[in-house]
């Protein structure tokens, strides 16, 4: 294969089969929304191998996608980080009822405000609108993930 780092695609150089042409697009996006990679019948995340091609060694810890997209491989997108790190980088879970990173509805109306750092919660408060909850979040953010303090978006 060979890696273009400012598009982050890999491609094949070599004809293995006959159902890969030389030039093709190596790899697939898999359920994650990772591109995987077979190299001799094992699968390899290809911001993983991409982070090989242009260093000459596999990562020693995760790699964080800096956009949050998963499939972008640009080696300017990647970066190491440890789990902590990398946890500092991720976008409200589907199940997120508040639509907002950090806030969960609380009973009596109200909106709790939360955040994790280094495997601990911390409470930062109830507030009676999910805006206000949000703005305690991403004040605490800014001073607590100090790795990635800025919010990307929010579904």
């Amino acid at each position: 294969m060979e890696y273009d780092s400012e598009t982050g695609i890999f491609r094949w150089r070599l004809r293995l089969s006959n159902r890969v042409q030389i030039g093709d697009f190596a790899g697939c996006l898999v359920p994650t929304g990772y591109i995987s990679c077979n190299i001799d019948g094992k699968p390899y995340k290809a911001h993983r191998l991409a982070w090989l091609y242009v260093y000459g060694n596999l990562p020693n810890e995760q790699i964080d996608h800096i956009n949050g997209c998963r499939s972008d491989n640009r080696i300017v997108n990647l970066r190491q980080a440890n789990n902590a790190e990398n946890q500092q980088n991720r976008l409200a879970q589907k199940n997120n009822t508040s639509g907002f990173l950090g806030v969960c509805p609380f009973p009596n109306n109200k909106w709790r405000a939360q955040i994790r750092v280094n495997g601990k919660n911390f409470h930062l408060g109830l507030y009676k609108t999910k805006d206000l909850a949000f703005e305690a979040y991403q004040d605490a953010k800014k001073n607590l993930h100090t790795f990635n303090p800025e919010i990307r978006n929010t579904p």
